[in-house]
């Protein structure tokens, strides 16, 4: 297995938890935009004006949800078949956007069952002719669609909650406090290309500080749950002083200088992730949009 691959490091950081005695639990909740343009459609539009398939808000709307349906109601029952248990799915906050939800199991399983989904989604959509997209910012004017992570440690029979005895036990206490230390320098992870950094914005249901709370949204780390259920939610937060690097250059510079991020990933990998992050980061700073076309066409 390449060493730098993401499932070859996760396997490592596996191994390291269960040294400790841990056995992580995770689950992964995913969010996109369902359009009624087939991709070959929305490619030769130039994915401007892909047609929706909702006009308005739809989170938790049932009478929205239904019209998706053609699609999400095939998606869950190909992927229970397939060995990828879902718990659901609902229609997010933006037009046309939808979260979907995996079952929870052991770290490598669900990363697994991730990356099947995403590509169970998309094979879905297809034939119906629609298709869906997992780019984290979509367009300006709407919300950011997001990957939040829930995970709990527990003995490695699986039996004994290690984050919680009575109410929030010492392991969770620093488990947390590492997440939120490492938070900035490991960012690139979270966030590895330049649309990704866009979504990070305030009043946008993405959170931006480096913070956590009790069931709180807002907040970087929203802890949820109570004995058996009780876990954290990882939302991804974003931008400087007390917040996440806002920019793919600022994460690189933080990865760079981090030596936790060394130690505890080891060097070849940090150095293939910088090295990739920086193409990403230098064919984005080459590239002419349509943003600079309607900003300096006439007016330079």
């Amino acid at each position: 297995m390449v060493e730098v691959s993401p499932r070859a490091i996760l396997r490592a950081q596996i191994a390291e938890a269960s040294k400790l005695g841990w056995r992580l639990k995770v689950a992964s909740e995913l969010e996109g935009y369902l359009f009624g343009d087939s991709y070959a459609e929305a490619d030769a539009k130039g994915y401007r004006g892909v047609r929706r398939v909702s006009r308005y808000l739809e989170d938790y709307h049932i009478f929205q949800g239904t019209r998706e349906e053609p699609i999400l109601r095939p998606l869950r029952n190909h992927m229970e078949a397939a060995g990828v248990p879902m718990e659901g799915t609902k229609g997010e906050w933006g037009r046309g956007q939808v979260e979907l939800n995996l079952a929870y199991a052991d770290p490598l399983e669900m990363a697994d069952c991730h990356i099947i989904l995403k590509h169970g989604a998309r094979e879905i959509a297809e034939p119906q002719g629609g298709s869906i997209t997992f780019m984290v910012k979509y367009a300006a004017n709407e919300a950011g669609s997001s990957c939040h992570i829930h995970a709990s440690a527990w003995d490695l029979s699986g039996t004994s909650h290690r984050f919680w005895s009575g109410g929030p036990s010492e392991v969770f206490r620093h488990f947390l406090a590492g997440q939120l230390a490492l938070a900035k320098e490991l960012a690139l992870f979270l966030a590895a290309t330049v649309i990704a950094c866009k979504r990070y914005q305030s009043l946008s249901w993405a959170p931006t500080a480096i913070t956590w709370g009790q069931d709180n949204r807002t907040c970087g780390i929203r802890v949820v749950g109570q004995g058996p259920s009780f876990r954290f939610e990882n939302r991804l937060p974003d931008t400087d002083v007390n917040r996440l690097p806002g920019t793919l250059r600022e994460a690189i510079a933080c990865l760079r200088g981090s030596e936790t991020a060394s130690e505890v990933l080891g060097e070849e990998v940090i150095a293939h992730y910088l090295l990739t992050a920086t193409h990403e980061a230098d064919a984005y700073d080459r590239a002419v949009t349509d943003w600079g076309r309607t900003r300096y066409f006439e007016q330079v």
